[in-house]
């Protein structure tokens, strides 16, 4: 998690892997006799401003992949999120209570 970070850029092609298949198995989603807790999010940025990130792959995200929340001026380009079709409830970016945000040019497949 990214917390109160000003002019953050992220870019460069790399990949961050959230290990969903540990979290999925045990999920009350796939098995109803399992207590629903919160899953990690693979990337999380909180109330930071004036935010680029550039050609990153996230892949099997436990529940959320990338998550933009509180922050401001975002622009988000290139972005690769990838996670199995039998992945429960997987969210490629979420959004909450953020101003203008731009994502352009991404591929989101969960």
């Amino acid at each position: 998690m990214f917390d109160s970070i000003q002019k953050l850029t992220v870019n460069g092609g790399g990949s961050i892997d959230g290990n969903g298949n540990i979290w999925w198995q045990n999920s009350c989603k796939k098995n109803k006799k399992l207590p629903c807790k919160n899953a990690p999010t693979a990337l999380t940025l909180y109330k930071c401003n004036n935010l680029v990130v550039e050609d990153l792959t996230i892949k099997n995200g436990q529940q959320i992949h990338i998550q933009f929340q509180n922050s401001a001026n975002v622009r988000v380009s290139g972005l690769n999120v990838t996670s199995p079709e039998d992945s429960p409830n997987t969210d490629g970016i979420h959004v909450t209570n953020t101003q203008n945000i731009q994502i352009s040019n991404s591929i989101i497949g969960t």
